[in-house]
């Protein structure tokens, strides 16, 4: 059987400071020794390893340079030395003719990379990600073979040879988190190039060579702090390009030829802030995030009329809080062509001195989800009936809710610093899992206490809200949490909530009872605090918490004891005996008496 044997996996073994004698499995063909954290050094015997194909030394820390006997690897093809200290790649004349992958990611001694890496003439995988090598030798052109080229993270390196254009056969090319602040114009010659990612790097500007790279597919320049400017004309004959994304960069101009990328599905430039207008966009698109504080007007994307996702914003939610109106969009009251757009799945708007929105938007029945933060949005007439998520934020001019009676399938619905002060059709909402609230003006919450599929209630700084309708049907509820609301005096049936693990009261100081928390055999976290009012009711019911016995968390501040368990003497401070707690893995009790 040993003859036969092909595969040995040590993962692990953390106590091998050797590996053991191999020469009675000459059919070994993949040696895994991936986190042996004691190993030193590969030194087994050459004939042992001439068949050997792959070669996994991962994670094998105390390994400081690559095996010695590498030349006797005839039929190695793949080897990974991710993880190990190795501090260089040296490669003997005329080693490792069949290796195909070297991977020596996260290697954070290795500095160094020597022109033998030339050698490796059927390499077609190199990634040497989060290494500290500051440069890659010009024999790096001579990988004829090579398809994916990673130096994701190697932020010391600032530089490519002219070579790498020799790189014919490259189709993926990651330089995400380097030091590169421009790509060589030699990159011209990458003619099978499919993927180019610069993500976070330093990349200051995309050259015009880019419009030579004829089969590109997708282009990753998020998070270029460094990248600004207007992007090449020249971009424009990158006629497979199927994914351009450019957010949070310095950008401030896509040019007119973009529309005629007509393979284009995806336009990603979230938090362009000095972008100002978008030229006509490619019909083709199915999905566009454009955001920007520079926005000077809203785009018309009547003929995107294969779009699922759209996010568009001038954040002004982000601003209004603390600089006042300083959108620079025009007038637009409302964005007629938004119900033109049919096949919509996801839309997210976030737009100031839009008031309305077209009476067409009902008729969007594959809409899934809406988030709607428009500071000057007064109202929404009518909703798509399919919506299974719908957040209002920020819509400082919004009192009124749209009646959500016909609602039916959504499970999410979020309200946040807006005026809304109430939910018309609450109790219709027999689908409804996730109910947030915060910093609203609602008055009344009818017929929350017929939502029998909540998970989940988050009500915070709900001032105007005195009182909860009876919580006893909320069957399925996991998740309550009642925070800064000053004027609630009063939670019924809470006692009822026999799935709710999670409880946590604060800040809502007229709060004068709640039902005895004992019943609630789920629980898993209890808090309670700056309840000052309820913190009186609580304390006697903590001597009764024998029933929760699932409890691990209970934190309580400002506790005054009931009399009737109140100690004496140097008891005093001593809390009651909670024998049941079993599971409880931590306990505040902050400023209690």
């Amino acid at each position: 059987m040993a003859n036969n044997l092909k595969v040995m996996n040590l993962t692990g073994c953390v106590s091998l400071f050797r590996i053991p004698d191999f020469s009675g499995f000459m059919a070994l063909e993949r040696l895994i020794l991936k986190g042996c954290e004691g190993l030193v050094e590969i030194n087994a015997s050459p004939d042992d390893l001439r068949h050997l194909n792959s070669l996994d030394i991962q994670d094998c820390c105390r390994i400081r340079k690559l095996p010695d006997n590498l030349c006797f690897m005839e039929s190695l093809r793949e080897l990974l030395v991710d993880g190990t200290s190795i501090q260089e790649i040296s490669i003997p004349p005329g080693c490792l003719k069949k290796l195909e992958t070297l991977s020596a990611r996260n290697c954070k001694s290795l500095v160094q990379v020597s022109s033998s890496i030339g050698y490796l003439e059927s390499l077609s995988h190199l990634a040497l990600d989060n290494s500290r090598i500051t440069c890659l030798p010009d024999s790096t052109g001579e990988l004829i073979k090579l398809e994916r080229l990673s130096l994701r993270g190697c932020r010391s390196i600032s530089k490519l040879p002219f070579s790498i254009g020799q790189l014919g056969s490259l189709v993926f090319l990651d330089l995400s988190g380097t030091g590169f602040t421009e790509l060589p114009i030699s990159i011209e010659n990458m003619k099978n190039l499919k993927v180019l990612s610069l993500e976070g790097s330093c990349i200051k500007q995309l050259p015009p060579v880019i419009g030579m790279l004829e089969k590109l597919e997708e282009i990753h320049a998020r998070s270029c702090s460094d990248l600004e400017g207007e992007i090449p004309c020249e971009i424009g004959k990158l006629l497979l390009l199927r994914i351009l994304s450019l957010s949070d960069t310095r950008i401030h101009g896509l040019p007119e030829t973009i529309s005629r990328l007509s393979h284009l599905q995806s336009l990603d430039m979230d938090l362009c802030n000095e972008l100002r207008v978008l030229p006509e966009l490619p019909t083709s698109l199915l999905c566009l995030q454009v955001s920007s504080h520079s926005m000077e007007e809203i785009p018309d994307l009547v003929d995107l009329n294969d779009l699922k996702y759209l996010y568009l914003s001038d954040n002004s939610h982000q601003r209004e809080s603390f600089q006042g109106d300083s959108s620079k969009l025009v007038h637009a009251p409302s964005p007629q062509w938004l119900g033109m757009l049919t096949k919509l799945e996801t839309l997210q708007l976030s737009l100031s001195r839009i008031t309305t929105l077209p009476s067409k938007l009902a008729c969007l029945s594959r809409l899934k989800k809406l988030v709607l933060h428009c500071v000057d949005l007064q109202c929404v007439l009518q909703l798509p009936p399919n919506l299974s998520t719908l957040s209002i934020g920020h819509c400082k001019s919004m009192s009124v809710l749209s009646d959500l009676s016909n609602q039916k399938n959504l499970l999410e619905l979020e309200l946040i610093h807006s005026p809304i002060s109430e939910i018309q059709g609450l109790r219709c909402l027999a689908s409804l899992q996730v109910l947030d609230v915060m910093d609203c003006g609602l008055q009344t919450l009818h017929g929350l206490g017929k939502l029998g599929s909540l998970r989940r209630l988050i009500l915070d700084g709900c001032d105007n809200l005195e009182q909860l309708p009876n919580l006893s049907g909320l069957k399925k509820l996991k998740e309550l949490k009642l925070r800064e609301c000053e004027n609630l005096f009063q939670v019924e049936g809470l006692g009822g909530l026999e799935s709710l693990e999670v409880l946590q009261i604060s800040g809502c100081r007229s709060l004068e009872w709640f039902d005895d928390p004992a019943h609630l055999k789920l629980l898993k976290f209890l808090e309670v605090k700056d309840c000052n009012t309820l913190h009186k009711t609580l304390s006697s019911s903590l001597g009764r918490l024998p029933n929760l016995s699932e409890l691990k968390r209970l934190k309580v501040s400002e506790l005054e004891l009931h009399e009737k368990i109140k100690p004496s003497g140097a008891e005093a401070r001593k809390l009651p005996e909670l024998p049941s707690l079993k599971t409880l893995k931590s306990l505040y009790a902050e400023g209690s008496d």
